[in-house]
């Protein structure tokens, strides 16, 4: 029977004049049987070989391990030697996984190496006609008074099977049952079986019985195994979600402690690539009765899906965890909008929603071309401990997935070098994982952090001069990014963008060892939305700049009337949103902005000079 062999050889050995292994190969594979070839190159050190096996999908190491019987394998030249072990006995039709050791038993140095240069598990199957089922019984969960769930999980072998839970007072009399679902393939999952309509603080005996075209099954395979019904556990049922927004919603469930208070009660909650979960404590329960409880989440990102679930212990050290498996909800999409403005006017606080650059050095403010003290100047030096200090904040409405995006600021660089600099960066440093720019000596590329290659940066012909200022705009509609500076439109070109996580950078990038930049920063917004050539023209360095032209606006904050004075001949007075949108144009000095919403503007001031110069309104 012909098989396919897919496998990673796990090689531990001595790192100084170290023995390894380079061929491992599974032979001589038949129903219930199966050996493994495998080379050695001692190096002068005598070695200890031993076999990691098990049933995938199941990882080796969770596995059973087969020592080689001759161990240790004598100590020889550089000359590779082939040896041989059997796997003992197998089971037919079954796919295994295993991975070949091989350690130095006087050192007990290990090094990890690869002498075949592929990675992953080896894996080989057992030829033969279908087999009976493989189960294995897990501990029971969410135990009531009057219920419980049987975990176990099962291999039908290429057979369908039904498994069913056999269940009684006595070990003897067995005398309840309760079937479960069809099961097919030849792979391993996970099943659970809901028993009720127990007895409380009652001792259940229990099988798991599965029956194929080749045969019965019972797990465990003598005896049987058992729960305790009652108190052991609390009942949590009902859960929802409800008040969902962008940014945080409210998850609702019913838990009754069946007589053992809580001793702990959390909500659980993480983004599905995240590693662990975020827990959040609910105030506990007691006594016998069916309670609803609520806990609100907040700080959630936009746009994004969660996965949740109840944890709860109590006094008796019994855990339930529900629902299994996990529940999820997603947040849904702000409405296109400027989500942060950081206008760097002597503070790392966005004046738009809430968000706050920090860090762990004083950052020092300098002239944006306009005014003293109106740019942000950022130093962080190739170096881990350099990446320490750069301003980073934790930005929850920041654009996830492939989401639009847009990232607009004033940028001079103080230096350029051979290698990337990184103005901004959020996500994380994995490919399609992030979002940031990266301007050099040669080019400026906009990347979500991978290879050009593999479709993950973006190179666009565009070589900025240092101590120069530019208005930058990236923008990215959920397919194709672009680049303008200065208004110049740098064309589109095809991104895959997948940006994990809200933790916002400047001048470094997601990985402690990675990124740099020496750089200066003013009016840095960014958009959940790609915007349009129209918007960038509006918020260019171009239309902002000042040509040393000076007036006074007031009152500031206003709500009706606002006064325009200056020295020179008024040309023309243009009120702008922060996202960029004219909303009034007037050639009056008097300027009547009650039908303007309250929020905040710009108003670009235009002499007969020429002269150009804007000024922020606060409107009540």
């Amino acid at each position: 029977m012909k098989k396919i062999i897919y496998f990673t050889l796990l090689l531990i050995c001595n790192a100084a004049n170290s023995q390894y292994c380079n061929y491992a190969e599974p032979v001589d594979i038949t129903n219930t049987t199966a050996n493994v070839d495998f080379g050695i190159v001692t190096q002068g050190n005598p070695s200890n070989v031993r076999v990691r096996l098990s049933v995938a999908p199941n990882s080796p190491q969770t596995g059973i391990t087969i020592n080689y019987p001759s161990n240790p394998v004598p100590a020889s030249g550089s000359a590779s030697a082939i040896y041989t072990m059997s796997l003992g006995t197998l089971m037919q039709n079954t796919t295994y996984n295993f991975i070949v050791e091989v350690t130095n038993p006087t050192t007990g140095a290990v090094l990890t190496f690869n002498g075949a240069g592929i990675a992953g598990e080896r894996t080989f199957t057992t030829s033969g006609p279908p087999a009976s089922p493989v189960i294995t019984i897990f501990p029971t969960n969410n135990t009531s008074s009057s219920s419980t769930n049987v975990l176990f999980s099962i291999n039908p072998r290429n057979a369908a099977t039904t498994p069913i839970v056999r269940y009684g007072l006595s070990a003897n009399n067995l005398n309840l049952s309760q079937v479960g679902t069809l099961v097919t393939g030849n792979t391993t999952v996970n099943r659970t079986i809901s028993l009720s309509g127990l007895s409380s603080n009652t001792i259940y005996y229990f099988i798991i019985e599965s029956t194929n075209t080749a045969g019965t099954t019972t797990a465990p395979a003598t005896g049987t195994a058992q729960f305790t019904s009652g108190a052991g556990g609390p009942t949590i049922t009902n859960n929802t979600v409800s008040g969902l927004t962008a940014t945080g919603a409210t998850i609702n469930f019913d838990i009754n402690p069946n007589g053992t208070p809580t001793f702990a009660l959390q909500v659980r909650y993480k983004r599905p690539w995240e590693p662990n979960y975020t827990l959040l404590t609910v105030a506990g329960a007691s006594g016998s009765t069916t309670v609803s409880k609520s806990q609100i989440i907040t700080g959630l990102q936009p746009g994004t899906t969660y996965n949740y679930y109840i944890y709860c212990s109590n006094t008796n050290g019994n855990i339930v965890e529900f629902p299994i498996p996990v529940a999820t909800f997603t947040t849904p999409a702000l409405a296109p909008q400027l989500l942060y403005h950081f206008p760097f006017n002597g503070s790392m606080a966005s004046i738009v929603n809430t968000g706050t650059l920090t860090s762990t050095i004083s950052q020092n403010y300098v002239s944006n071309g306009i005014g003293a003290n109106q740019a942000l100047n950022v130093v962080v030096a190739d170096t881990d401990a350099a990446r320490v200090t750069a301003p980073t904040a934790a930005l929850n409405l920041l654009p996830s997935g492939s989401a639009p995006r847009s990232v607009v600021m004033r940028l001079k660089l103080n230096q350029l070098n051979t290698f990337a600099d990184f103005p901004f960066f959020w996500g994380l440093p994995s490919n399609s994982n992030a979002f940031t720019i990266e301007p050099n000596i040669q080019e400026t590329a906009v990347s979500s952090w991978g290879s050009a290659s593999n479709g993950f940066t973006n190179v666009y012909n565009f070589v900025p001069a240092t101590n120069t200022w530019y208005t930058v705009c990236v923008t990215f509609d959920g397919t194709q990014s672009k680049l303008y500076v200065d208004n110049t439109n740098y064309a589109s070109q095809t991104l895959t963008v997948d940006t994990r996580g809200n933790d916002f950078f400047l001048c470094r990038t997601g990985a402690s060892n990675y990124g740099r930049g020496n750089m200066a920063f003013d009016d840095l917004k960014i958009y959940n939305y790609a915007l349009s050539q129209a918007e960038i023209n509006a918020l260019s360095n171009q239309d902002f700049q000042a040509n040393n032209l000076k007036f006074s606006l007031y009152p500031n904050p206003a709500n009706h009337l606002v006064n325009i004075s200056m020295e020179t001949e008024l040309k023309s007075v243009e009120i702008y949103t922060l996202q960029g949108q004219r909303v009034l144009t007037t050639d009056k000095n008097q300027v009547d902005v009650s039908l303007l919403a309250s929020g905040m503007y710009l108003v670009r001031v235009e002499d007969a000079n020429k002269g150009i110069s804007t000024q922020k309104l606060v409107l009540e």
